[in-house]
């Protein structure tokens, strides 16, 4: 899983930028939270999915950000803080993505067909 969101953040920042590697980050994420999840004794999506955002969330940017906000440097925590947001909402975004993906490419899948 954490192999996943790394490739896509950095997939993500060779071809564009910070905030798409997130949002692509999050989508491998999801598609292999997804795929686990159904899996034969694959473990629940939540539990494989949530550690993975340590990768993705900025929390050091967005602390830093509220610091510099009450601070001395308040254009810089701003600066910080707003970052640290539009990452937060695209990996919002590739979360949907990922899920709206998986949910296609599991209901264009062919039925196991029952009997013999």
């Amino acid at each position: 899983m954490c192999l996943a969101a790394r490739v896509g953040l950095e997939v993500g920042d060779l071809i564009g930028s910070t905030y798409l590697g997130a949002m692509i980050g999050a989508l491998f994420m999801s598609l292999v939270a997804d795929w686990a999840a159904h899996r034969r004794h694959g473990p629940p999506r939540l539990v494989t999915f949530s550690p993975t955002f340590i990768l993705l969330i900025p929390g050091v940017p967005a602390l830093t950000g509220l610091v510099e906000l009450f601070g001395p440097e308040r254009a810089a925590g701003f600066g910080d803080l707003a970052s640290a947001m539009f990452v937060l909402v695209a990996i919002s975004v590739g979360l949907v993505m990922g899920v709206g993906l998986y949910s296609a490419m599991r209901c264009r899948r062919p039925a196991a067909v029952a009997g013999g």
